[in-house]
């Protein structure tokens, strides 16, 4: 689920009545965030107006003014604005962040953790009626992808590459997407495609929910990740500042109120996310691009 956001901004600054204030001096606090990424969750609008609301409600306890999120629509905008600093702390998905982000602007943040326990990932699957056992049969079938989610779409060229020499949309016979990651489970359960690609999260919920998909459908593949979306602060940012906000966030998991949304959202907690969980992301953008050398587009 692309839910990381919106949760980190409603629930990121709340503070008892009692406490004080948690930095010595008002202080800028801006959010970047990737708005392609959670707009299968969320209207623009309804998430603009949300975010921006819970911020200014929670931010004068910790002094922070201004404090606003700022949606943008591509990875560019947002890291021009990052690297001018002209932002704070950055949400993107993590492919997207060890590609354009220059590892030396960002600070440890966080990551939102599933509530099975297990990492989100990706998972690519197929129906087991398809004729698809191993990668080295998806050609010629029907593909369904999630719309906008690049780790899905390096993922599997990747693999296409690493099977074929030849990338992902020379393989199969038609492509198509849907708009939500259910969707695309869906497609393959009523016959729509053949091989597909989900969040792992989802498909395991849904497995959870129905287990004719698990009879019906198999995974093939799957590359893990702690969430869809990673959130870091400016390496800029005042220490002190982004530690009264880890403790605040520690707090969380521990509110009745945060534990709801937590609950809804099939999550169990926020967690601290290191910059180097990043490497894994530099790791296959490095092999993707050695097997994609001499291999015609």
């Amino acid at each position: 689920m692309k839910t990381f956001a919106l949760l980190l901004a409603i629930e990121v600054f709340p503070v008892a009545a009692d406490d004080q204030p948690l930095a010595v001096s008002p202080q800028r606090f801006l959010m970047g965030i990737y708005y392609p990424s959670i707009a299968n969750l969320v209207t623009r609008a309804d998430f603009q107006v949300a975010i921006n609301v819970w911020l200014e409600e929670f931010s004068d306890p910790l002094q922070l003014s201004p404090s606003r999120a700022i949606l943008f629509e591509d990875m560019d905008s947002l890291k021009q604005a990052f690297v001018a600093g002209e932002l704070d702390f950055i949400m993107a998905p993590p492919l997207l962040l060890a590609k354009h982000i220059d590892r030396s602007l960002l600070a440890d943040g966080f990551v939102g953790t599933a509530s099975d326990g297990t990492e989100y990932g990706m998972v690519l699957i197929t129906r087991r009626d398809a004729g698809v056992q191993t990668l080295a049969q998806m050609r010629g079938k029907v593909l369904m992808l999630p719309k906008n989610d690049i780790l899905a779409a390096t993922f599997l060229d990747m693999l296409s590459l690493k099977t074929y020499r030849q990338h992902f949309r020379q393989v199969f016979k038609e492509i198509h997407t849907k708009k939500r990651e259910s969707a695309v489970v869906l497609a393959l359960f009523f016959k729509q495609a053949d091989v597909g690609l989900s969040n792992a999260e989802v498909f395991n919920l849904m497995i959870e929910l129905n287990p004719q998909l698990q009879q019906s459908l198999a995974v093939l593949a799957k590359f893990p990740t702690k969430s869809p979306n990673y959130g870091y602060f400016h390496s800029d940012f005042p220490v002190h500042v982004r530690q009264a906000i880890t403790e605040k966030v520690k707090e969380l998991n521990q509110q009745p109120r945060p534990q709801q949304v937590l609950q809804a959202l099939r999550m169990v907690s926020l967690v601290p996310n290191a910059v180097d969980n990043l490497t894994v992301f530099d790791s296959l953008l490095d092999e993707y691009r050695s097997l994609e050398t001499g291999v015609k587009p």
